[in-house]
Formats: structure tokens, C-alpha cells, sequence
């Protein structure tokens, strides 16, 4: 993963409910330089789960306000905006979480799923860092 860019703004979570886990060790939050230059960010949400984000150009075709994009991530792309000014992170961005079916999250008490770590997010990151780019180049 290329060097850190950024610095967000996330206010710690209180992770004493969850129980013990890989998400009690790993960063909450994570901003790098991925594929084609483009900023990749990692966010823990308030249920635990992470979430994977690319920041789409100025011009790229999926920034035109449609909810959907097309890309092919981890459950589907379920972000699709800006996070406004209180994270630090001005742009536009789009991302999947890793909150769907089978899918482990800290908060809850699935007694099943899989947890999705630093690792997995940031691989899903990459590949769709690597679609953004495909899409532009092809509009």
C-alpha cells in the first residue's frame, strides 16, 4: 500500500462489547495512495464491520449522482457521495462495506460469517481502484 495521505477525523469506538477479535488489534481507519494514484480509505462503522472506499476524479462517469456504480466488489458497491467536511476527506467517493450476509460483524451476535479484516478491504480497495480507472479510461 503506497504512503498515508491523509488524517481522518473518526472518534474511537468503544470496543469493549464486541468481544475479542481481530478488530480489537487492527486500525480503525486507513488512507493510502492505491492503484493509478487513486485515494483508498478503510472506516470502521459504529457496528464494527469495515467499510472500503476509492475517491472517484473530477469527470469520472460514476459520478453523476446515481446511487449505483458498476463495479465488481464485495457485495456490491453501497456508497456512492461525499462524507462531507467532518471526516476530512473532501472528494467523492465510492465504496462497499462488509456488513451482508455471511458477513461477521462485531456488534452482533451472529453465532456464523466470516470477519472481513484490513487485509481483505484493503485487496477489494485495490480492485476497485483498478475499475475506477478502467471506467474512466473508457469514457
Amino acid at each position: 500500500m503506497g504512503a498515508l495521505t491523509t488524517t481522518i477525523n473518526l472518534p474511537p469506538f468503544d470496543k469493549s462489547s464486541w468481544g475479542p477479535g481481530p478488530w480489537q488489534d487492527e486500525p480503525d481507519t486507513k488512507v493510502w495512495e492505491g492503484p493509478h494514484g487513486l485515494k483508498c480509505v478503510i472506516l470502521r462503522n459504529s457496528l464494527g464491520n469495515l467499510c472500503g472506499y476509492v475517491e472517484l476524479p473530477e469527470g469520472h462517469p460514476w459520478r453523476d449522482g446515481r446511487d449505483y456504480a458498476p463495479a465488481d466488489v464485495h457485495g456490491g458497491v453501497t456508497f456512492n457521495g461525499t462524507f462531507g467536511d467532518d471526516l476530512g476527506l473532501p472528494g467523492h467517493f465510492v465504496g462497499f462495506d462488509c456488513a451482508h450476509h455471511m458477513d461477521m460483524v462485531p456488534s452482533m451476535c451472529r453465532p456464523y460469517g466470516k470477519y472481513r479484516d484490513t487485509m481483505f478491504v484493503a485487496s477489494h480497495c485495490g480492485s476497485l481502484a483498478c475499475q475506477v480507472a478502467k471506467a474512466e479510461e473508457a469514457n
